[in-house]
């Protein structure tokens, strides 16, 4: 069994079983690549940026991220944008906005109990 340690402030070690979010070929020996085991779960990502990117061929965040955590395991992913920021005053304050919303709406009770 592979061991991982944890250290803490007074220098003590502490030994735990370390764990994967993903398979290797030797323990899913019928996969020919690497299995993430975090099926079933959803992703929330806030991104922002200076620019506006979103949907357009310059935006590498957005296929990186969903790349990333489906490699875990995740292909439920979910994203709130707030993009402008560095455009005017005017266009960080109603991007914020709107990414507020967006992730109100996202987080929402009755969305996540669905």
């Amino acid at each position: 069994m592979r061991v991982a340690r944890a250290g803490r402030a007074n220098g003590e070690g502490v030994a735990f079983p370390a764990r994967s979010a993903i398979l290797t070929e030797e323990e899913a020996p019928r996969q020919t690549t690497s299995v993430g085991l975090l099926t079933g779960k959803k992703a929330y990502a806030v991104a922002t940026r200076g620019g506006r990117y979103a949907g357009t061929p310059q935006d590498f965040e957005t296929g990186y991220v969903r790349q990333f955590v489906g490699f875990l395991g995740i292909t439920d992913v979910e994203f709130a944008y707030a993009e402008g920021l560095a455009i005017s005053d005017a266009s960080r304050e109603a991007s914020l906005a709107g990414a507020a919303r967006s992730i109100a709406q996202l987080t929402s009770v009755e969305r996540l109990a669905a």
